[in-house]
């Protein structure tokens, strides 16, 4: 044939070709391996590998009249990693969900397997409690009712807890009942006792309390009067002590607010005078005001007077009068506590 003629085989031995040699093998090996993981990634390498082996490569492209170019057998090794890394991931994935789905499976399996076999176990524990009772009802319920009788509480507690689950009977309800009777009683009793050594251990410590600690004597007789709420002694001294803290505070109270009242009051009045020269500042500007030769005001003293509803104030300086003479001159005035000039005092 005409284009078979033109088609050399390669070279089996050639350096190249010695190279092709050890990337088949190396597939064909990495797929061996990768089979343990994946068989369809592993038998997809072994195939890319004997597909650029020289002496199968060679024969198709015998087969196909082609050249020889290197590039194809490179994209074809390639296309053989890539594609058999994303077989295997895909391919191990799938294994690995559907022993996990197993494993889910075995799991549920063997629980309710385990649960079956403790209904079973619990299920012959009753039947064995309820031929038990049945055939020793007697004894039971005598031993029942002697220990109910007796207050042993924990050898009755004993059989309550044996038959409790596994019979239906009216003579063994009525002794259960007496029992319930008996436990409540026994419980009353324990609680009444530790009450009154409760009560005891408060009042001693009434004796350690002080006469104006009324938050410690609150605290010990709200405790007495929930020991013993039909104790009217208790609940009256509660009141008592109740009311005197309740005074106190509101004492305490009135007399905070009277200071702080105070300490604003004393503040408006200090805010109204210098704290250069002690001058009232407004009535400084007022006398400045009505003098003749406003810049001879020299300021000497200034004093104030306390009237409880407003101040009055007495400022002494000197100041030149209409004849040019420096005299010495005092005005007294009102003002509010806020400092709002009230009137000039003659």
């Amino acid at each position: 044939m005409a284009n078979s003629s033109s088609v050399t085989s390669p070279r089996p031995f050639s350096d190249l070709n010695t190279l092709w040699w050890v990337a088949a093998f190396a597939l064909v090996v990495f797929g061996i391996k990768v089979a343990m993981e994946s068989w369809i990634a592993g038998v997809m390498l072994i195939a890319f590998g004997t597909v650029v082996s020289p002496h199968v490569f060679s024969r198709i492209l015998v087969w196909l009249s082609a050249d020889d170019p290197v590039q194809v057998r490179v994209l074809i090794v390639l296309l053989a990693l890539a594609s058999s890394t994303y077989v295997l991931f895909e391919h191990t994935g799938r294994i690995d969900a559907a022993a996990a789905e197993s494993s889910r499976v075995q799991a549920l399996a063997d629980a309710k397997a385990e649960e079956a076999k403790r209904a079973a176990e619990a299920e012959a524990k009753l039947s064995a409690i309820k031929a038990d009772f049945a055939e020793n009802r007697a004894a039971v319920l005598a031993e029942f009712a002697a220990a109910v009788d007796g207050k042993n509480l924990a050898a009755a507690q004993v059989i309550r807890d044996r038959f409790i689950l596994a019979i239906r009977d009216p003579d063994f309800d009525l002794i259960l009942n007496r029992y319930v009777d008996l436990k409540e009683e026994v419980a009353l009793a324990e609680t009444q006792k530790a009450n009154k050594v409760r009560v005891a251990e408060l009042i001693a410590q009434l004796t350690s309390v002080g006469a104006m600690d009324y938050d410690r004597a609150i605290t010990i007789y709200s405790e007495l009067v929930s020991l013993e709420p039909a104790n009217k002694t208790y609940q009256q001294k509660l009141e008592r002590f109740t009311r005197a803290r309740d005074a106190l505070a509101a004492k305490e109270a009135a007399t905070q607010a009277a200071a702080t009242a105070k300490a604003e009051r004393r503040q408006k009045i200090e805010e109204q005078f210098s704290g250069y020269d002690g001058s009232h500042r407004k009535f400084e500007r007022l006398i400045k005001q009505s003098m003749n030769d406003p810049d001879s005001y020299d300021h000497v003293e200034t004093k104030y007077s306390d009237k409880g509803s407003f101040i009055r104030v007495f400022c002494t300086f000197r100041g030149k009068n209409a004849f040019g003479g420096l005299v010495k001159n005092t005005k007294v005035a009102d003002f509010t506590i806020d400092g709002t000039f009230l009137q000039e005092v003659e």
